[in-house]
């Protein structure tokens, strides 16, 4: 601790490398006078200043040691303009006419965290000029610190561990820029940061796609945040996670995707999410096509203040301008002091079966709500627009599905003659086969395809949906 220390005391300038063509590692940085990187010990290194790797330049994960500790000083990071691969090794091996990719995994063995108590590191910052390059981040704890995406490049962060984020800027995984690629967000952990978990610039559309990934207990710092706190963009995807909060009227909401900028042609989808004790479960704003599936929403109800219009939602959709339009089907939506709530919007479909299957507006609905409410008032579904909301074909929170009993669960013209209907006959009926409809959702034909790291791709699994449109690297196609 005390060389730490004084390492900081000497800190002065930042460096940057020449741009002409070097590969730095964490072990080179330790050997260049004036880096700011030093070595204390066989498999720790301390940052004092943040280095600039240039445009032409690379930064890659360095053989030896296998597994090493990065601490960052105060205000103290690194930026890479030119390429980065912090990922593990990729062998190719021959296999039936395929290509299997192998992985040779190091998972957990690299840390990135604070060298004192009292620092806030800004964390790594991936400014990769040259967008036909692969960012690749695997395996990596990031401790106190963050990763910022400032590149159009395509991003990969798959693998990794976020714990107790409290820097600059709002996101422990913060994206600041337009890719041509959406990002891509797989099989990592957020716990317990007290900014956002994932969020990005409200000015900037930034696609991409959230996949098997845990949020547990983060934006405890400022609650009125959510844990993925998302700019709407062309593709803003989240399929297959578990988001936790924190259970108390301090917690947070879970997911908040914003159109601010008045952007056109956005879209958001989530899928088979499981979504429990929040401030609000899915909230959306602006103009953008929403598809809300098989997501499970429990006890999104921790708002100290009732009289808000959508406080303690399970999903809430926010579009004065009307040009909002979302599909809701397969849901389990319980717990919440307001299940749905619709504030303007130009569409929002729940459910409707008295079109053809083949029309754009048919949806099988198949929504379960349960025990939303609060003070002795049921309200699993609030028309505050002055549309017409249609949700037939769902299992709604009484003891008989008739046309009596739902309207009691329902806010809607027949209360206040300024609101839109919601038309919700037929119900589904029977609430114990439409739990089970609720975890079944066959949409697309399968894929024969494999990724870049050898795992087939089958369209008819979560995995596969992330790819349906087709991905061209380095000229090859390899999604199909």
């Amino acid at each position: 601790m005390f060389f730490w220390a004084s390492v900081m005391a000497t800190a002065s300038h930042a460096y940057r490398t020449a741009g002409d063509g070097t590969e730095y590692t964490f072990e080179m940085l330790s050997q260049i006078e004036g880096s700011g990187v030093s070595k204390t010990d066989d498999n720790t290194y301390v940052v004092m200043e943040t280095d600039t790797i240039a445009e032409g330049d690379s930064f890659m994960f360095q053989d030896k040691p296998l597994s090493y500790v990065v601490r960052f000083g105060d205000g103290v990071g690194l930026r890479i303009e030119g390429e980065a691969d912090f990922g593990y090794q990729i062998c190719v091996v021959e296999y039936g006419g395929w290509s299997i990719g192998a992985r040779l995994e190091r998972l957990k063995a690299v840390t990135f965290t604070r060298n004192e108590e009292t620092d806030r590191p800004t964390g790594i910052v991936l400014a990769t000029k040259d967008v036909s390059k692969m960012v690749w981040v695997n395996g990596i704890n990031f401790e106190y610190i963050g990763l910022q995406i400032e590149t159009k490049a395509y991003v990969q962060v798959q693998e990794c561990w976020f714990y107790y984020y409290q820097g600059e800027p709002s996101g422990a995984l913060y994206l600041e820029d337009t890719p041509e690629m959406p990002s891509l967000i797989m099989n990592c952990d957020f716990v317990n940061c007290q900014k956002a978990a994932i969020a990005g610039n409200a000015n900037i559309p930034s696609s991409v796609y959230v996949w098997n990934c845990k949020f547990v207990g983060n934006s405890q710092q400022y609650p009125d945040i959510p844990q993925l706190n998302l700019t709407a963009a062309k593709h803003v995807w989240v399929d297959t996670c578990t988001l936790l909060g924190g259970s108390t009227e301090s917690a947070s909401g879970a997911i908040g995707v914003c159109n601010l900028a008045g952007t056109e042609g956005n879209h958001f989808d989530i899928f088979d999410c499981q979504i429990e004790n929040h401030r609000y479960g899915i909230s959306t704003t602006g103009a953008m096509d929403v598809w809300i599936e098989g997501c499970k929403l429990r006890n999104n109800r921790f708002e100290a203040d009732l009289t808000e219009g959508d406080g303690g939602c399970a999903i809430c959709f926010n579009d004065p301008d009307n040009n909002q339009t979302a599909k809701v089907m397969d849901c389990l939506i319980e717990g919440s002091h307001r299940g749905v709530v619709i504030n303007g919007c130009k569409d929002i479909n729940l459910g409707r079966i008295d079109v053809d299957k083949e029309a754009p507006e048919y949806n099988s609905g198949q929504n379960v709500f349960r025990n939303n409410g609060f003070d002795g008032l049921l309200y699993d579904l609030c028309n505050n627009s002055a549309n017409t909301v249609y949700a037939q074909n769902n299992t709604w929170n009484v003891e008989e599905q008739t046309r009596e009993r739902i309207e009691n669960v329902i806010l809607h013209k027949s209360d206040d003659a300024s609101l839109g209907e919601v038309v919700y006959m037929p119900p589904y009926g029977a609430e114990e086969t439409a739990i089970n409809s609720a975890t079944s959702h066959q949409r697309h034909t399968p894929a024969k395809a494999y990724d870049m790291q050898g795992r087939r791709i089958d369209e008819k699994s979560s995995y596969g949906r992330m790819f349906k449109r087709p991905f061209i690297v380095d000229g090859k196609k390899i999604f199909r």
